[in-house]
């Protein structure tokens, strides 16, 4: 399965992520702390897209990291 789209809509109060996936794969969400973050795990997931897609970031979201195992 894979990440086919992924689209940001950054905001001063909020932001809103939205990920076309090929099917409906097993998740977990869950937060961390130092820093804070909030983790979307998505279990069998390839993600194919260019990671720097991420970098031109601004409002309430400060950064969207990726990291696979394979």
């Amino acid at each position: 399965m894979t990440v086919e789209a992924v689209r940001v809509w950054p905001g001063p109060n909020f932001s809103r992520i939205t990920l076309e996936l090929s099917g409906s794969p097993e998740y977990q969400v869950f937060t961390l702390k130092s820093p804070d973050r909030l983790v979307l795990d998505l279990d069998g997931v390839l993600l194919l897209l260019a990671s720097d897609a991420s970098r031109a970031i601004t409002g309430s979201l400060m950064s969207v990291d990726d990291a696979q195992s394979l």
